[in-house]
């Protein structure tokens, strides 16, 4: 009886030996954790002000609430970033950069992993060798840089390696299943789900591993595991309910007309798909032209690989290349078919699908007698990631370089004079945001960080004009207003300034500084019962150390007033 059940819960050697699969995972993980270490001298840039420095949760970490509801479709991730504020004892780019590493160090473990086991499905000599090779490819490719270098992209990140657990255990439990492991991939899939919506991509994604590793392409087969996969595919339908009930909404609002996005992501899949094979083009900005009729030149050209493409796949639906399709095209679904987002084409959405990449090129460089080529490959591939971690260093070097390659994208413009507005250069700044006024004169960000950049080189008078043309296109903007009353009191236009504070205290979200401003001015002309008012109602708001500074120290200007005025 006891062999009996040991012979019929023993497991099918699919997978290869322990000791092989020891040779690929450390040596990948090794490679990704190595070659980017020296992003970690990097600073903050473009989304990471608002996601980490700016952060209110990180301000006071021990509040749940604020925890739970900062971003709440994406609670893990708001966690993480706790986690590093805690290891860098504050706001330290190095204790949100080294997290990034480790999470792309221990993924490129896991593609290795995976490879080894795809290989050895497919019954492919050499496996253990391309599982080497697929990870180290995927490790030091350098269009993993935007997620590696770039903090406010841990959310893809973190997800991918939760989601290539997932798979990892997922596959295993193709070969045979064990209720504890597979509670742990559901576990490991609902993780990825509390990081990013990306996450829906992974169930599709194991699919995909049965169809070409134990299914041999036979659907029939897939459809007879439908009690494995089935929960699996159903957790993405209960992650859009979850997020219904949470934010009170499908989806993030569109960015786009889905006329529009929906060509434009056909069109630039097969450029995903040839960077993530020849990866020697990553960018922080790519400037993708939005699909217009008639189709320009390059939409001409890109249609023409699409079809091309999925011909070759259709005749010879077995190959790697089909594989390295199907995955790419899945992993990015979540991304670029379902929401129309503010950038069209950007590289961390290609992460999860360089797996696929990773497998053609580990085929074609493992053969006998290539490995002086693999070689070559991988050293021009991290000679060039390390290239790239140099121009993410910091905002100003980031943005020129988005500046050179793209001159003429509003983005680009607005986040380079930002970059040099910090770096104290206004001058320049000045230039960038005219330019970007150029390109976009209904832009409210433009005109409105065009007057600061004029304030900055105490030119109040000169951008008074940017800063009014910014509160007509952006009239329930708080910041903007507030921003015209701090020139307006520059200026010495007392009135109007306080008019403008009024109404940055009056939307949503106010401006606690405004109403700090407000009750100064109060306190000046003697309205003791208004500068109360707006004091409470600023104590009421979320403020930073120095505004409660200032806080306290109008309350004790107020308290002295009225002690002066006291019989």
């Amino acid at each position: 009886m006891t062999r009996r059940r040991r012979e019929k819960t023993a497991e099918p050697t699919l997978s290869p030996p322990p000791a092989v699969a020891r040779a690929a995972v450390p040596a990948s993980m090794a490679a990704g954790l190595l070659l980017w270490l020296p992003s970690l001298r990097g600073d903050f840039l473009y989304d990471d002000v608002p996601m980490v420095v700016q952060n209110p949760v990180l301000q006071d970490p021990g509040n749940l609430a604020a925890l739970v509801t900062f971003d709440p479709a994406r609670p893990l991730l708001t966690l993480s970033w706790v986690g590093s504020a805690l290891l860098g004892g504050g706001i330290e780019p190095w204790a949100f950069r080294i997290v990034n590493v480790v999470l792309h160090a221990a993924t490129a473990g896991l593609v290795a992993r995976l490879a080894l086991w795809l290989a050895a499905a497919r019954g492919e000599p050499l496996a253990a060798r391309q599982a080497l090779l697929a990870g180290l490819f995927f490790a030091v490719t350098p269009m993993a840089a935007e997620t590696v270098a770039y903090v406010a992209s841990r959310s893809t990140g973190l997800c991918a390696f939760f989601g290539f657990a997932f798979l990892v255990l997922g596959v295993r439990e193709l070969e045979a299943s064990r209720p504890c492991r597979r509670a742990a991939a559901w576990l490991l899939l609902l993780l990825a789900h509390l990081t990013k919506e990306e996450a829906a991509a992974f169930p599709l994604l194991l699919v995909l591993l049965d169809l070409h590793g134990p299914a041999a392409g036979r659907l029939r087969d897939v459809a007879a595991r439908w009690r494995l996969h089935a929960p699996f595919l159903a957790l993405p339908v209960a992650g859009l309910c979850a997020r219904r009930a949470m934010v009170g909404t499908w989806l993030p609002a569109p960015a786009w007309p889905y006329e529009v996005w929906l060509p434009t992501q056909a069109l630039e899949f097969p450029a995903y798909l040839l960077r993530a094979l020849l990866p020697l083009d990553p960018a922080l900005h790519r400037g993708t032209p939005p699909f217009a009729w008639p189709p320009e030149p390059r939409s001409i050209v890109l249609g023409v690989l699409l079809l091309a493409l999925l011909a070759f796949v259709a005749r010879r639906p077995r190959t790697r290349l089909a594989l390295a399709t199907a995955w790419m095209a899945a992993a990015l679904a979540p991304s670029s078919s379902l929401v129309p987002l503010r950038e069209l084409a950007v590289d961390h959405r290609a992460y999860v699908g360089g797996f696929g990449a990773a497998w053609v090129v580990a085929g074609a460089l493992a053969p006998a007698g290539r490995a002086p080529l693999a070689a070559a490959v991988l050293v021009v591939m991290a000679a060039r990631s390390l290239a790239e971690q140099s121009t993410l260093a910091t905002a100003d070097s980031a943005w020129a370089a988005a500046v050179e390659r793209n001159p003429d994208l509003p983005e680009v413009r607005l986040g380079a004079g930002l970059a040099r507005l910090q770096a104290g250069d206004p001058e320049s700044a000045t230039r960038h945001f005219g330019r970007l006024t150029e390109l976009a004169p209904d832009d409210a960000r433009g005109w409105s960080n065009l007057a600061s950049a004029l304030a900055a080189q105490g030119r109040y008078a000169e951008a008074l004009a940017p800063a009014q043309r910014a509160a007509q296109l952006s009239a329930d903007d708080p910041h903007v207003a507030y921003n015209l009353g701090v020139l307006q009191a520059q200026a010495g236009h007392l009135d109007l300034a306080e008019a403008s504070f009024e109404r940055a205290g009056e939307l949503t979200p106010p401006v606690p500084q405004a109403l700090l401003n407000l009750a100064r001015i109060h306190i000046a002309r003697g309205e003791l019962a208004a500068a109360e008012a707006r004091l409470g109602r600023a104590a009421g708001l979320r403020l930073s150390d120095d505004l409660q500074v200032q806080l306290e120290a109008l309350r004790g200007e107020l308290a002295a007033r009225r002690a002066r005025l006291s019989p």
